[in-house]
């Protein structure tokens, strides 16, 4: 049955004059992965092979090799950490070093096919396939590349990522959509920001929530993504979740605080933990306490944690010395005396590049966190640069919506530090108002921030153009009443300008973007 169901479909496709597709799936791809692949497919009739299935001989016909199966083409060995794409005319094919790096290829082929992912919620699925002949051999700059999803804001998921209002298939349909986004554009970790307040303290270290977390967490392993969850070590600012229940209580109930939060954490299937140092953003307990808590942490951890070194000014350590500049050592960076396996991620804030004049956090400029990551990775302790792509509030209403502001100054940022640290990671706000565009820019800037273009604007260029531009020379945002919006500023290396040709509609929130 199953031989004559491909050669009814070979027939059909040859009456009509179109391809037949046939596509399989490297073994190893988990069936959420699949699902969401051929769900992608659904529009082009595509048959389905196993995956040590060859395809039936038919001269109008395209295969599609997602990873290694009895179809794929010869392709070269991935490189490391990294992922290739081929296609000759009539078959495509992928495979990655890794299953993380598999995953990642897959996407790459769609996206080779025509497909785009920038908003998360609504892939662009294209009126056609690509099948141009391709040959893509990548590896990535940065080998951790994070998105913090920053859910202290009152962002689209963020009930969600607390376990909190429904947590039905339909707000689970939108972590999967988010994940599919994360490996579409590369990305290797995600990270969220739990809470707790007094109105929910028995929900707060609950085994309720800690079996939401495990569904998030099982959902995010199937797409090879691994899962930080940001829990503070004390801070208690904007109803963080924190470790140390008294920052003022006894030293060994502390400890004991911090043990248990471990357990909670590592039994809700969480990669690694990042953590906040201070009882604010602006204010701290003693040096030595809150070095204390930084080691008790690391030791009794199984897995990586990583601590935030913030950017604010005016606290100092007392009897610390700053190895970078011989001075007084700044509390943002008392991680320099911790164990040496805890990780850091120095962060910087806003649209202000690292070299930029910043009047802000009682700040002049960030060059200071620039040269302290360079520092911390110089000394072997695991360094992520943690830029911004929105920072919300009132600061952004200044931000024209869709001009890549924090897109520069995210690849700018990424030029600088190139492969010195371990990795890099988004501060994201959630995807409205543009701020999709940006979190899109980043996410390639992490992969390849251009280090061989000649300036930061002619990396940008290169980055939007296969952003912005499908494969046959349209728009691949879609055209609107407006398309100077975009064309004035990237046009097609063909000089095409947007053509009155229907394309798939990225989202109904974007309005004129549809």
């Amino acid at each position: 049955p199953r031989e004559m169901l491909l050669l009814f479909l070979l027939l059909i496709g040859a009456a009509y004059g179109r391809p037949t597709i046939f596509a399989s799936f490297d073994a190893s791809l988990d069936p959420m992965v699949q699902s969401s692949i051929t769900n992608l497919l659904t529009a082009f009739n595509v048959s389905y092979l196993s995956p040590t299935r060859q395809p039936p001989h038919q001269s109008n016909s395209f295969v599609i090799s997602f990873g290694d199966t009895a179809s794929s083409l010869s392709l070269p060995t991935a490189p490391a950490h990294g992922y290739v794409v081929f296609c000759n005319g009539t078959h495509i094919s992928s495979h990655g070093d890794s299953p993380e790096t598999t995953v990642i290829s897959v996407y790459q082929l769609l996206q080779t096919l025509g497909f785009r992912f920038f908003h998360p919620f609504q892939p662009v699925v294209p009126a056609t396939l690509s099948m141009a002949v391709v040959k893509i051999i990548e590896k990535p700059t940065n080998l951790i590349r994070l998105h913090h999803y920053h859910s202290e804001h009152p962002l689209e998921m963020t009930e969600m990522l607390q376990g909190l209002g429904p947590f039905d298939a339909s707000r689970l349909e939108e972590w999967r959509l988010y994940l599919q986004w994360i490996v579409a554009n590369r990305m290797t970790h995600v990270e969220w920001v739990l809470l707790c307040a007094e109105n929910f303290q028995d929900f707060c270290w609950s085994p309720d929530r800690q079996s939401k977390m495990n569904t998030l967490t099982g959902m995010a392993h199937k797409f090879s993504v691994k899962v930080f969850v940001d829990v503070a070590i004390a801070m208690a600012q904007q109803h963080a979740m924190h470790m140390v229940q008294d920052a003022d209580g006894p030293y060994d109930q502390q400890v004991q605080d911090i043990k248990n939060a471990i357990t909670w954490m590592v039994g809700s299937g969480v990669d690694g933990i990042s953590t906040e140092n201070g009882v604010s953003e602006f204010t701290h307990a003693s040096c030595n306490k809150s070095l204390g808590w930084m080691n008790i942490l690391v030791e009794n951890s199984p897995v990586p944690v990583y601590i935030k070194e913030h950017i604010s000014s005016g606290q100092f350590c007392d009897g610390f010395t700053d190895p970078v500049t011989g001075g007084p050592l700044n509390f943002n960076f008392l991680p320099y005396y911790a164990d040496k396996r805890l990780g850091v991620m120095p962060h910087t804030v806003q649209f202000y590049t690292v070299d930029d004049p910043a009047p802000t956090y009682g700040q002049q400029n960030f060059t200071f966190m620039l040269e302290s990551a360079l520092y911390t990775a110089s000394v072997n302790r695991s360094t992520i640069y943690f830029g911004e792509t929105a920072y919300w509030v009132n600061f952004d209403i200044d931000v024209p919506l869709f001009l890549p502001i924090y897109g520069y100054r995210a690849l700018y940022d990424l030029r600088k530090t190139g492969s010195k640290l371990a990795g890099c990671a988004d501060f994201s706000s959630g995807f409205e108002f543009g701020y999709w565009l940006h979190d899109t820019i980043y996410a390639s800037a992490a992969w390849d921030p251009q280090l061989s273009s000649p300036d930061t604007v002619s990396g940008l260029r290169a980055i939007l153009t296969p952003m912005l531009w499908s494969t046959d020379g349209e728009l691949a945002l879609g055209c609107h009443s407006s398309p100077k919006r975009f064309a004035h500023l990237w046009r097609h290396p063909r000089g095409h300008g947007c053509r009155k040709k229907k394309r798939a509609s990225i989202h109904p929130r974007l309005g004129h973007m549809e």
